[in-house]
């Protein structure tokens, strides 16, 4: 499919696939109809074909897609409205003290991870419900209709998520007008970290190789941005990696059609010594 896009974008169509669902952008609804069409030619013509029912065909400034509702008017990405219904129906069942199933633990980690990249600090408020369930159970060889307890770190970190403010504000997913990316790396010898032509490393001491790795990581960040940024808007990656996906602000598109995905606990929360 790659191939496939790759033929579309030499043709001036801007087009975005994730597996099987493929969102078509223009600045015109009349333009993206037209290149609606001749992507389905061209689907049609190498034998593939389009789930009409499931599909999005009317050009649209606010849509769902890959399990995030994008609104291009206002810039900023959301999850779904059901996705939140969902997550704050569970919270009240995790209050100081209670006993919950593992399975309904792993359900709403699952529902906090699938916001991670459309709701600001939600890898941060999950964390003390991740930790807390590593510490009672274990998946090598526990089963999930296994209980845990629930920490009071845990649930007073998840009555966050049962505020509306802090998840309807969205991410953007157009960069500001001004961003810099860092790019960095860390290991428990040393770390690195480069901006354009500029670069910087350095080994740790004897006493920041017992750190773990995440704080690591985080002092990375902080080395690099009074090396590079002392006043200036940053995006960070981490382990080479950084996330740029712009969609015009104006933009018209279309979707088909859409899925979700979502993930199980992470790493524990760190400690600063």
């Amino acid at each position: 499919m790659a191939v496939v896009a790759a033929n579309l974008r030499r043709k001036g169509i801007s087009v975005f696939p994730y597996l099987d669902d493929w969102l078509i952008k223009a600045k015109t609804p009349e333009l993206v109809l037209h290149h609606l069409q001749m992507t389905t030619q061209l689907l049609f013509s190498l034998g593939f074909t389009v789930n009409m029912p499931k599909s999005h065909l009317e050009p649209s400034q606010r849509l769902l897609f890959i399990g995030a509702v994008l609104d291009t008017t206002l810039n900023p990405a959301y999850p779904p409205p059901q996705r939140i219904q969902d997550l704050q129906a569970l919270i009240p069942m995790f209050q100081n003290g209670a006993v919950v199933s593992v399975l309904k633990v792993l359900c709403l980690l699952g529902l906090f991870a699938s916001c991670i990249l459309l709701i600001a600090h939600a890898r941060w408020h999950m964390t003390a419900l991740q930790w807390c369930l590593r510490k009672q159970w274990f998946q090598h060889k526990g089963d999930l209709e296994e209980f845990i307890t629930i920490y009071r770190d845990a649930a007073k970190d998840l009555r966050w998520w049962a505020v509306d403010g802090n998840l309807s504000q969205g991410r953007p997913f157009a960069l500001p007008p001004s961003v810099a990316t860092i790019i960095m790396d860390a290991s428990t010898l040393g770390w690195g970290a480069h901006l354009g032509d500029l670069e910087i490393k350095g080994l740790w001491s004897p006493v920041e190789q017992t750190f773990h790795i995440s704080l690591l990581e985080l002092q990375v960040i902080c080395l690099a941005l009074k090396a590079f940024l002392p006043s200036r808007s940053v995006t960070s990656g981490l382990d080479g990696q950084h996330y740029s996906d712009v969609v015009h602000q104006q933009a018209w598109s279309m979707v088909v059609p859409s899925l979700q995905r979502g993930s199980g606990p992470g790493h524990r929360p760190i400690g600063f010594p």
